[in-house]
């Protein structure tokens, strides 16, 4: 029957492996065709999105154009007669805004500018007079004056110089009596009404939408932004890079991670617009969508999770002898009292610590301690109170050593051993400082009595760079030290190697 034993655990094993498995297996392919599932939905809600936004952008640009023209109409016939002051521009912009009023709502537009040929503010709707503003750096106002054939530029999203808010620009050439550029009237739609009327609109899928101007600039980004993007901002992202003649102008797409700015992986729809010339991106990133996978296929997971538990379960009991053997060796390199590590575990580490310093061709420290007098101390206060000495003294230790490379044991009786690798002598002596000054600011009472105060002595050794040391030698050098320390009065660090040696 013993022989039968080892044949059984075997099946055990096999049937379990072969279980888990077949539902993993199963369980894969049930979250593989979710996963497909939303990536469509999400497709199709994007793509839907980009569509409702450029609807969106379109209308208001439709709009714009309508004010605009009026107000080109009127500067155009003016400046026929001559140039044109700027009350009597003043009043060709309130006029065209107050007509457009009267049969349309307009909630979206901000004011309407006339800018001369040299880019400088010379009128606008919203006052009179208007204060002086160079805006010939503005994308919209430069790409009329230097192309004539240009019939409009919409400008990038910015905080406007004239109200602050953030708005892009519509803009439209306006011409002389001899048919020459003669400035610009252009015409702020706000991106924070535009973002107000789109939340009204969407689903939620709390994606990003982007819209492009035909020159590769931001015009309008959802959510809105607390302020409008500067030229070198990635948020606008270089989307146009993605684009190409043989793309269709609306559709949805899965842009792979290192595209343009995208880190990671996105989904992605899209929408362009062959009058304006604009290009409409809604997008999320695979992480949000990963994020409604898990809510949506919760139940399915932790239903497979029981069925792994009550599987493993099943064979557990195969594995217990293994943790008793790991509690077993454990416990054998633990030092009972202090719960540090003991001589034996240091026996078993030394070996691989020593390599390691060998390979690295970094030095080794290593701290021998001892606490002062504590035979008297047992013999006067009784081997309970030295117990709860050697307790504190070991955590002060462990407390002491700050990197996870630092090893502490209790090397026997009142005798402990730092371990301080890659640390020369320097570094060592502030570490063993700090362990001298910790244990001597103990203030321990037993049985309500305040103890004397504790010191250590400390002798530290370092590997030399001629390579001759072994770490049997580290610990013979170390305790040599301690006891010269020893020897000098105690509660004091002696370095080893130093003639006469260095104490603390």
């Amino acid at each position: 029957m013993s022989g039968q034993c080892p044949n059984l655990r075997s099946k055990i094993l096999i049937l379990a492996v072969v279980t888990m498995i077949l539902m993993f297996l199963g369980l894969a392919y049930t979250l593989y065709l979710s996963w497909e599932s939303i990536l469509r939905s999400t497709e199709g809600e994007l793509k839907r999105e980009a569509c409702t936004t450029s609807s969106l952008v379109r209308g208001s640009l439709i709009d714009a154009s309508k004010v605009l023209d009026m107000a080109r109409r009127s500067l155009d016939s003016s400046l026929r007669d001559g140039p044109l002051d700027p009350k009597k521009a003043h009043e060709i912009l309130r006029s065209a805004v107050e007509n457009f009023s009267m049969y349309n709502t307009a909630d979206s537009f901000g004011l309407l500018l006339y800018l001369d040929a040299g880019g400088q503010l010379v009128a606008r709707s919203g006052e009179y007079p208007s204060a002086p503003i160079d805006l010939s750096d503005r994308y919209y106002y430069r790409s009329l004056r230097d192309d004539p054939s240009r019939k409009f530029s919409i400008g990038r999203l910015r905080n406007a110089a004239t109200t602050g808010r953030m708005v892009f620009h519509l803009a439209m050439p306006v011409h002389g009596s001899n048919g020459s550029f003669s400035g610009v009237v252009t015409i702020q739609i706000e991106e924070l009404e535009l973002a107000n009327l789109l939340q009204q609109m969407l689903n939620g899928l709390n994606s990003r939408i982007i819209v492009r101007g035909p020159g590769g600039v931001t015009i309008f980004l959802f959510p809105a932004p607390e302020r409008a993007p500067s030229l070198d901002d990635p948020s606008g992202l270089p989307l146009q890079c993605l684009a190409s003649s043989s793309q269709p102008s609306r559709g949805s797409m899965r842009i792979p991670a290192g595209i343009g700015t995208f880190q990671k992986r996105v989904y992605a729809g899209f929408d362009g617009d062959a009058f304006f010339g604009f290009s409409t991106w809604a997008i999320v990133p695979e992480s949000l969508l990963w994020t409604v996978f898990i809510n949506q296929n919760r139940n399915l997971i932790l239903f497979a999770g029981l069925g792994v538990v009550i599987i493993a379960s099943l064979v557990l009991g195969l594995y217990r002898q293994g943790g008793r053997l790991e509690s077993a060796l454990k416990a054998a390199n633990l030092d009972d009292m202090t719960l540090i590590s003991n001589r034996r575990a240091f026996e078993a580490e030394s070996g691989r610590l020593w390599r390691d310093s060998l390979r690295e061709g970094r030095p080794i420290s290593v701290l021998f301690m001892d606490i002062d007098y504590f035979k008297d101390f047992n013999d006067r206060h009784g081997h309970t109170a030295g117990d709860r000495v050697l307790k504190a003294v070991a955590r002060v230790i462990l407390r002491s050593i700050e990197r996870p490379l630092d090893l502490c044991y209790r090397w026997g009786g009142e005798e402990f051993v730092v371990i301080l690798p890659q640390t020369e002598s320097e570094g060592a002596l502030v570490v063993a400082h700090r362990i001298r000054e910790r244990v001597s600011c103990m203030k321990l009472k037993f049985k309500g009595v305040l103890l004397p105060r504790i010191t250590v002595s400390t002798g530290i050794a370092t590997t030399r760079r001629k390579g001759a040391d072994t770490m049997e030698d580290l610990i013979i050098e170390a305790d040599s030290a301690m006891r010269r320390a020893k020897a000098e009065g105690r509660d004091r660090t002696v370095l080893s190697g130093i003639d006469p040696p260095q104490g603390i």
